[in-house]
């Protein structure tokens, strides 16, 4: 069998030790993160999003307690050699600064239910990156993992087509299946299921192009004196050659035809601009010759096809097309010029982030801190909708994270390309995997530019760059063949070669020794011990509280009185993120208030939630837009509160000038103050 197939691990297959057990345990839990797109939890608040982002911490806390255990055992799952994993450790610190600068550290660092982020949520996506690098060392296990990721994507695509076409089977069993123009189907978007997909579909064209165009390049020694001749370009036959195309092939359609109908625009521009990258790069980088002069010519083709897309979209062909694609429909729009909202929502957005940056320039705002930079610089575009992220990653950085964060941010992503670059010059035998993997990373950075993150997402952008650090151990630079030249040059750079190997183990000998010096019995095992009780404290009291919070507010229609002690109940479970169910709470008993019969006694019993908002973000106009409303539907049944409403509203208009609802609370504020001032 060839050593290009997928034929498992012998240690995953047949554990023998307790090390392979707990690799296997650890790689186990790598693949169940990869499900995380599947998971939707009906009775929470955002079932698309919470349940994902419990799923995904407490699997990478127990995977990272377990690898902490097998490296201080086994040196060989030490961190490889990387500057990622680094960059990626101080961009995390530049967050956790920024949320401590930032106007609120708790909303900063816990994130909201609504997308789950935070600093908490990024410290675990830099464990699972850890581990991640960690335990998928070879080229076999990466393809292995992510043709695994393929295989959930696909999943996903059939869910997709079954919520578009109305196929009853699925939609009796998965509830969120519902017919709609754009398919959302577990991300509860269209945008993010484009997201989603237009990735899986550069990476199922990876391993599709590497099966049928692989042409290894290892040189054999010479003999007799004759050059060097490179081997045959045919790759060994195996038995599961066909089935993995069948699965590639299968995958590639499924996702490209989930993305079409997800319509989602963003996404199709990602995909184009990495395959057109890809085309650049390999006519300008490629092994071969005559796919070189291919890929120029089809990426010459692509930008001739976008430039004469806006001219041909009134063709019978192009109509056609877009009455069977909701994604096709759209770009018909986009060109008969009416992209409308959706650009000028963006627009309004980004310019909110851009005036807001000069006045926190270094470290920002702080991370999930951008609803009260939309409040305080925003275009007033909105009505009702939260502009809470910026759509638009860069943006996203730079506003809530400074130059600090955003240059780390940068960086990364910077010496990632660069990795790619120098897999793709030192090892030929791999370029099309590697040039199109390459691609969905740009692909997927293009893509961010008009989004955001969510934890489906960006699990595929974390994956990627694993696969990306990994690299560095994996390139194997073909040995080059010295021309004749003086002893004492070839003295010199050999000694050179020499201290340049010595320089760049260093880190790694360093790392070594320190778990030399923690590998002693008592040293590891206290060590493991204190790892896994700090996860095991986590998951009971961090994320699954989280997770009964938004599983026991009352999502379904009650009295007011039965709602608001439930939903009191509900957030005293984890106060850190109790702040936007108690705006909800607000929100619910005004507009309620009138019909349901609302009472003193109640506005009394969630005064207290109303004032730990307060206290818990004190510079988001809307908690105090949310609690005037609130005591000016309780006004009539004691006047005074009118005083309270009126400072709560000033304090608003303070925070937010140009909070959307704003002019409506103050003209019914004054409707209210002008009434109870001519009664006698």
């Amino acid at each position: 069998m060839s050593k290009h197939s997928y034929p498992f691990p012998k240690q995953l297959i047949m554990p023998k030790t307790l090390n392979d057990y707990l690799a296997l345990a650890i790689r186990g839990l790598i693949v169940l993160i990869l499900f995380t797109p599947l998971i939707v939890t009906e009775k929470t608040l955002f079932p698309f999003v919470v349940g994902k982002a419990v799923f995904i911490r407490i699997m990478t806390e127990l995977a990272f307690a377990l690898w902490v255990a097998l490296a201080l055992r086994d040196n060989r799952y030490l961190l490889p050699r990387n500057l990622i994993i680094p960059l990626f450790l101080l961009y995390l610190l530049a967050s956790l600064i920024s949320a401590v600068v930032g106007v609120s550290f708790q909303h900063s660092f816990w994130g909201d239910v609504r997308r789950m982020g935070g600093v908490f949520a990024l410290a675990h996506w830099f464990l699972f990156l850890v581990v991640l690098v960690s335990m998928v060392r070879t080229t076999r296990q990466w393809r292995w993992l992510l043709s695994t990721n393929l295989g959930v994507s696909l999943l996903v695509g059939i869910l997709a087509i079954s919520e578009y076409y109305n196929l009853g089977v699925l939609k009796g069993i998965f509830w969120y299946l519902r017919a709609t123009g754009r398919v959302d189907v577990t991300f509860g978007n269209a945008d993010y299921v484009g997201a989603y997909t237009a990735l899986n579909t550069l990476v199922a064209l990876a391993f599709l192009a590497d099966s049928f165009l692989r042409k290894p390049l290892q040189v054999q020694p010479p003999q007799t004196g004759r050059r060097p001749r490179r081997p045959s370009t045919g790759r060994p036959a195996s038995d599961w050659t066909l089935p993995l195309r069948t699965f590639w092939a299968i995958a590639l359609v499924t996702n490209l035809w989930v993305l079409s109908l997800s319509g989602a625009r963003g996404a199709l521009g990602g995909l184009v601009v990495a395959l057109f990258v890809a085309g650049v790069v390999y006519s300008a980088l490629g092994v071969q010759r005559r796919l070189r002069i291919v890929a120029g010519a089809l990426a010459a083709l692509m930008l001739g096809g976008v430039l004469l897309a806006p001219i041909v979209h009134n063709s019978g062909v192009f109509q056609r097309l877009a009455s069977a694609s909701p994604l096709i429909s759209r770009l018909d729009q986009t060109f008969a010029g009416g992209i409308g909202r959706a650009y000028e929502s963006r627009r309004v957005i980004v310019e909110a982030g851009l005036r807001a940056f000069p006045d926190a320039p270094i470290f920002g705002w702080g991370p999930e801190n951008f609803s009260v930079v939309y409040d305080r610089y925003g275009g007033g575009f909105f009505v009702t909708e939260i502009a809470d992220q910026a759509h638009s990653k860069p943006v996203e950085e730079l506003t809530n994270k400074g130059l600090f964060g955003f240059a780390l941010y940068l960086a990364i992503l910077g010496v990632a390309i660069w990795y790619i670059y120098r897999k793709l010059k030192h090892d030929p035998e791999e370029e099309l995997l590697t040039l199109f993997l390459g691609a969905a990373f740009v692909g997927y950075i293009v893509q961010n530019l008009f989004l955001f993150d969510t934890p489906g997402t960006y699990l595929q952008f974390v994956l990627l760059l694993g696969w990306v650090a990994a690299t560095e151990g994996m390139t194997s630079t073909p040995a080059p063949q010295p021309a004749p030249q003086a002893a004492s040059s070839r003295r010199a750079r050999r000694e050179t070669q020499q201290a340049s190997v010595r320089a760049q183990e260093q880190p790694r000998a360093a790392l070594a020794s320190l778990s030399a010096t923690l590998s002693t019995p008592a040293m590891a095992t206290g060590v493991s011990v204190a790892i896994g009780v700090l996860a095991l404290f986590s998951i009971l009291f961090i994320n699954i509280r989280s997770y009964r919070l938004a599983a026991e507010f009352p999502v379904e229609g009650q009295g007011l009185a039965a709602f608001t002690e439930e939903a009191k109940r509900s957030v005293a479970i984890f106060p850190p993120l109790a702040t936007l169910p108690r705006v909800f709470i607000m929100d619910t008993l005004a507009a309620n208030w009138q019909a349901a019969g609302g009472t003193l006694e109640l506005l009394a019993s969630v005064m207290g939630e109303g004032e730990a908002a307060i206290a818990a973000e004190p510079q988001n106009a809307r908690i105090y837009m949310s609690f005037a409303r609130l005591l000016q539907e309780a006004a009539p049944q004691r006047v005074v509160l009118l005083e309270d409403s009126r400072e709560l509203l000033d304090k608003a208009k303070e925070l937010g000038p140009r909070l959307p609802a704003l002019q409506e609370a103050e003209e019914r504020q004054n409707a209210l103050e002008a009434l109870y001032r001519a009664e006698p």
